[in-house]
């Protein structure tokens, strides 16, 4: 095993079953914009398969999972997990192609699922008056920023920046206002971007729907923005289910896999901000 990655410690509550041991049923990696709906969703799957006890689950950021995958583990707080899953929902066509090209999956294996789509936090009563994705750049406008190097979320605002207003907007927002302070990386997850809002260090920041909807619902100071459908990624931010080639517990992989394809699993996805390939 080489390279194996360091998981940062702010993503700790990603792995809320973590058994380092590994001695589960069935384990299963999320991208990290499913956490709003993780727990749910195996709680759902364990009511349509009782026979399925144990479940370990993670939703770490999506590229910092799939480099776990292909390293054949990582290290939490110092200490090694080498769980390795019997089905990834990656972020991204791309990450499913690399496990197929590594030998960890099957092309036939690997299935498109669902769509996300970005939306815009800002602090309650917005008053920086955000009004959609080129106000990010505006100098008196502080914004907490996904890191691309860990985040397929990054990457699909830095794509959202240069449709709204070209390659200099993305630079903007991402280098210049950085240089200054008035943009804050996130360390290792979008969802950084609520506390820093309640905080008041930043004024907005791009977020995962469900993330957004989530922090509606638990009564947060902070409102959406809609970037709007021709520049939320939508059309671009699709999830795959892949099905491991050397899952541990290769019938559950089966049962979950199919799972996730049910309507019932695609209800509780929508529920949470995700959009179906017909919606």
């Amino acid at each position: 095993m080489r390279n194996i990655p360091e998981i940062p410690p702010g993503c700790a509550p990603d792995i809320p079953r973590m058994d380092i041991r590994g001695n589960a049923d069935l384990a299963i990696f999320l991208s990290g914009a499913q956490h709003v709906l993780a727990e749910e969703l195996v709680l759902a799957f364990q009511e349509a398969f009782p026979e399925v006890i144990q479940v370990f689950w993670e939703t770490l950021p999506g590229l910092l999972g799939l480099r776990q995958i292909l390293a054949g583990g990582a290290l939490v707080n110092g200490r090694f997990l080498g769980v390795y899953p019997d089905v990834y929902v990656a972020a991204g066509e791309q990450a499913a192609s690399v496990l197929v090209e590594a030998g960890h999956a099957r092309r036939e294996d690997c299935r498109p699922f669902v769509r996300g789509r970005l939306a815009i936090l800002v602090r309650r009563g917005n008053p920086k008056g955000v009004r959609g994705v080129e106000d990010l750049g505006r100098e008196d406008v502080r914004v907490s920023q996904p890191d691309p190097r860990f985040e397929d979320c990054g990457h699909h605002t830095l794509a959202m920046y240069r449709e709204a207003g070209g390659a200099r907007l993305a630079w903007r927002i991402v280098e210049e206002k950085r240089a200054r302070g008035t943009t804050l990386l996130t360390r290792a997850h979008h969802r950084e971007t609520l506390p820093r809002l309640s905080l008041g260090s930043v004024d907005a920041g791009p977020v995962w729907a469900g993330e957004a909807l989530r922090a509606l619902a638990s009564g947060e100071d902070v409102e959406v923005v809609e970037p709007g459908p021709d520049l939320d990624q939508r059309a671009r931010a699709l999830y795959f289910t892949v099905r491991l080639k050397d899952a541990p517990c290769p019938e559950n992989a089966r049962k979950f896999f199919e799972f996730l394809h049910c309507p019932s699993a695609l209800t509780l996805y929508r529920q949470h901000g995700f959009l179906g390939f017909g919606d």
